[in-house]
């Protein structure tokens, strides 16, 4: 009796059975469905398809912009002409006002008087001519830059939806991982419960008598003290 009494004494304490193996499997495993899921998502977020279409839409905005400075300086110039012609015709209608006059005037003091402001409205006249021409030739300038700007629209349109596209196809191919990840990982949302971060690793607590720390992926098979937050419900 006694000499059973030593050989129990004296055994080596029993390995973990394939339970306590496959529990610790299995959160590897979730380790790892968890880690891929981060690098899709981190790499989703960087992607070169995605710095490409934000270059796209800068030039996209930049010859909306572009067009929009063509259109107003083109309205501008509009507004210059009509007042020029407005103005000019006011001036042709009281220099005609001053020749009608000059018709009937005797006096030559007076007939000067007249002569010099018909001469003025000439030269207010010439000024508005000068200007009014100014504007018609930078008007046809523009009109031309102008054509020529809307002829790269689509292109450039093109461009922005081939590279919104390009961008859309993979995400949704990274989309159609993490949710092949979601799938695989759902059968070992249970063992959720089982353990939890401490200030010293991650510990698993068993549903036995057995205890296992998880540190740095890897599982040991070591007797550990269990983390007081996470106590193991009863199995039955």
């Amino acid at each position: 009796m006694t000499d059973d009494a030593d050989t129990a004494d004296t055994a080596e304490p029993a390995a973990p059975d394939d339970a306590d193996a496959s529990l610790a499997g299995q959160l590897l495993m979730l380790q790892r469905i968890d880690t891929e899921a981060d690098q899709l998502t981190v790499r989703r977020k960087r992607l070169p398809e995605r710095d490409d279409l934000s270059t796209r839409t800068d030039q996209m905005n930049m010859w909306e912009r572009r067009r929009a400075q063509f259109a107003n300086r083109l309205d501008e110039l509009t507004t210059v002409i009509e007042a020029a012609e407005s103005a000019n015709a006011e001036l042709t209608a009281g220099r005609q006002r001053l020749e009608a006059q000059m018709k009937t005037v005797i006096a030559p003091r007076e007939a000067e008087a007249l002569m010099h402001e018909i001469e003025t409205i000439n030269g207010k006249s010439d000024e508005l001519d000068d200007k009014e021409l100014a504007a018609l030739e930078e008007q046809a300038t523009l009109d031309d830059d102008l054509t020529a700007h809307l002829g790269n629209e689509e292109s450039i349109r093109a461009a922005l939806r081939s590279s919104d596209e390009a961008l859309a196809r993979v995400c949704d191919d990274i989309d159609a991982e993490l949710v092949d990840l979601a799938n695989q990982r759902s059968p070992y949302a249970c063992l959720r419960r089982w353990f939890c971060v401490c200030n010293h690793g991650t510990k698993l607590a068993l549903p036995r008598s057995n205890e296992m720390t998880f540190a740095c992926g890897a599982a040991s098979a070591k007797s550990i003290a269990v983390c007081p937050a996470m106590k193991p419900t009863s199995h039955t």
